[in-house]
């Protein structure tokens, strides 16, 4: 019984989940098809996606116009799955003007520091 308690909290969660589709298999794999709704100018844009899982299949990935299937062009996509960390911080932000904003212990006191490329 205690195994079917999280497949219970999911469908009893349906009403909210109603865009997203789960489907579990063997050996730890799951496929989710979500549909989302994205506001995109004409012209090029970039659509970034942050709330997802950090096992995505990168080639599964589908992003296409449910009325009219070639009415997008994916010029580029990329997947970033390494996890947050100071080391990736800083090679991400190497050569950019970077802004902290740092506590003073004693005072409380804020200050925006500023960094950029010598």
């Amino acid at each position: 019984m205690e195994r079917m308690l999280p497949l219970a909290a999911l469908l009893a969660a349906a009403p909210v989940l109603a865009q997203t589709q789960l489907t579990i298999y063997n050996q730890n794999f799951a496929t989710v098809k979500e549909t989302r709704t994205l506001t995109l100018a004409g012209g090029e844009a970039e659509v970034r996606v942050t709330d997802i899982t950090a096992h995505l299949e990168p080639d599964s990935v589908v992003l296409r116009d449910l009325k009219d299937r070639d009415a997008i062009r994916i010029l580029e996509q990329n997947y970033e799955s390494d996890p947050l960390s100071e080391g990736l911080l800083l090679r991400k932000s190497e050569g950019k003007v970077l802004d902290f904003e740092v506590t003073m212990p004693q005072t409380g006191e804020k200050r925006i520091l500023t960094s950029s490329p010598a």
